[in-house]
């Protein structure tokens, strides 16, 4: 009795320490580009700002709005080809450019959105993920899902 509770034990110890399959794994960089090129209807944008988390820019201290954005049917992310996004979220319109690189997308000069991981990316799906510590400790976690 006693080795059948061990080995239930031993057995329900193991089931339980499966890999983490959430790690985000490394995306060739071609076949990202094929995916990742076109226009995109952002479906939420998500941010959670953490204890002030503050970003320096135009000369004055920034500190993002936390909340939860559900995209609007007017709202869209538009990645070029030439390396240019161009994009209308909630009434705003912004065009900057982007890097891609294996997992990562980068944003150069953009401080708090400068590099986001890439979640997620199929030809109807695409997640990304931002997190950031300021220098007083605050932190930014941002998460943007895109359709097609």
């Amino acid at each position: 009795m006693k080795n059948s509770i061990r080995f239930l034990f031993f057995l329900l110890f193991f089931i339980a320490c499966k890999k983490d399959s959430s790690e985000t794994q490394p995306l060739d960089t071609e076949d990202s580009t094929a995916l990742l090129v076109g226009k995109w209807r952002l479906y939420k944008d998500s941010i959670v700002n953490t204890d002030m988390y503050l970003y320096f820019a135009d000369g004055f201290y920034w500190s993002p709005n936390a909340g939860v954005y559900i995209g609007k049917a007017n709202d869209f992310y538009d990645f070029q080809s030439n390396g240019t996004l161009s994009l209308h979220e909630n009434n705003q319109s912004y065009s900057f450019p982007y890097n891609l690189y294996q997992s990562r997308l980068v944003f150069p000069g953009q401080n708090v959105h400068d590099t986001a991981v890439i979640k997620k990316l199929t030809s109807l799906e695409a997640r990304f993920e931002w997190k950031q510590t300021s220098y007083n400790g605050g932190k930014y976690y941002r998460r943007l899902y895109l359709t097609r």
